[in-house]
């Protein structure tokens, strides 16, 4: 039998730009000090200095944004 793993948690968010973002946590054995903004206008997603770091992924465009841009 494997030994038990909690299971990341998956947290869908918006940016005040509406792109939506999946949001996960990686944990570090040490402590880190950075911060997060959208690929699409640079808003602030987070900032953080903790051990827990927070993953952003972006799953859907804002409507009305170029489909060329990356």
């Amino acid at each position: 039998m494997r030994p038990w793993r909690p299971q990341p948690m998956i947290v869908d968010m918006l940016c005040i730009c509406g792109a939506r973002y999946e949001r996960t946590e990686k944990v570090l054995t040490a402590c880190n000090h950075d911060s997060a903004v959208c690929e699409v206008c640079g808003a602030g997603l987070a900032a953080w200095h903790s051990s827990r770091i927070p993953i952003y992924r972006r799953k859907a465009r804002p409507r009305g944004e170029n489909p060329s841009r990356p």
